[in-house]
């Protein structure tokens, strides 16, 4: 509900501030904060009932209808949707976290510089950033799931991108790391949570 979400959005607002202090040397007014933390609470309480919905229904797609893709993971695992915009010469990644139960543990949202023109390379720096912070949290049974099928092909079958190569090692490296990984594909409609934290950066 929104009462359970507006306290995340207000530390998520005050923690922004803090950095365009620090680092940009501009001051925000409390008032402001706070009415765009509520705002930021109803548009992701909508986005979060939005996509329970859809785990939950069937849809009428080009005739034929459609069971949603999203799905628990199994006990003891979590569910990371992530996602991956881009703004001129700018990467940003949004990502959520689910438990077995499907409820919401937590997002985060982060941003890097780019170097090529395709949407691929953006989604690999969005993977990689929720991975190292999902590592920070301390889960190590994660499933990784992302509306972009280059992706996954990628770094499950043997297909190759010379161009994306270091991101792949990148990727796979840290991926070692966890006890158990696994790098899913999702419909661009199950994931609308982590696009929407992708694009509000």
């Amino acid at each position: 509900t929104i009462d359970r979400q507006q306290p995340l959005w207000i530390l998520w607002r005050i923690w922004k501030s803090r950095n365009l202090l620090v680092y940009g040397r501009k001051q925000t007014e409390w008032k402001v904060d706070l009415k765009q933390a509520q705002h930021e609470a109803r548009e992701w309480t909508q986005v979060l009932y939005s996509t329970e919905s859809n785990s939950n229904t069937t849809q009428r797609l080009s005739g034929r209808h459609k069971q949603s893709m999203w799905e628990r993971p199994p006990c003891d695992y979590v569910k990371i949707n992530y996602d991956g915009s881009r703004r001129q010469n700018m990467s940003t990644g949004g990502w959520i976290f689910r438990d077995a139960q499907g409820f919401f543990l937590g997002g985060g949202q982060g941003k890097q510089s780019v170097n090529g023109d395709g949407s691929l390379e953006t989604e690999l720096q969005a993977l990689l950033m929720a991975m190292q912070h999902t590592w920070t949290k301390g889960y190590r049974k994660v499933i990784f799931e992302g509306d972009n099928k280059q992706v996954q092909e990628l770094l499950t079958t043997s297909k190759r991108n010379f161009h994306m190569h270091n991101w792949s090692l990148e990727i796979k490296g840290w991926k070692e790391k966890f006890e158990d990984a696994e790098f899913r594909w999702s419909p661009r409609e199950d994931n609308k949570a982590a696009d929407h934290l992708a694009k509000q950066f």
